[in-house]
């Protein structure tokens, strides 16, 4: 697929990085009511359960978690767009 080698040191980064994020997804799960924090399809699981169950506290619990992702997510696209903008502040399309 690709015509050169991939450099060893991006190899090893992309294994440290992943590394890295299993051991912050494990420690997530593992901490927080075995809750995975990288997969909101599960947290809107167990918010929907828990609030058909009349568990509250719980269930703020889980608006917390997705609360925080998707604050995560539009800070992410602010820098992105930043980053990405011209000097006039006009943004170059990409797709």
């Amino acid at each position: 697929m690709f015509s050169k080698p991939t450099p060893a040191w991006i190899t090893l980064g992309g294994f440290g990085l992943a590394c890295m994020a299993g051991g912050v997804n494990a420690v997530g799960f593992l901490g927080m009511h075995h809750q995975a924090i990288s997969h909101m399809s599960g947290t809107v699981t167990v918010l929907s359960n828990e609030l058909a169950t009349g568990r509250f506290s719980l269930a703020m619990y889980a608006v917390v978690v997705v609360l925080s992702f998707f604050r995560a997510a539009c800070s992410a696209l602010r820098l992105y767009v930043k980053a990405h903008s011209n000097s006039d502040g006009a943004t170059a399309s990409y797709w």
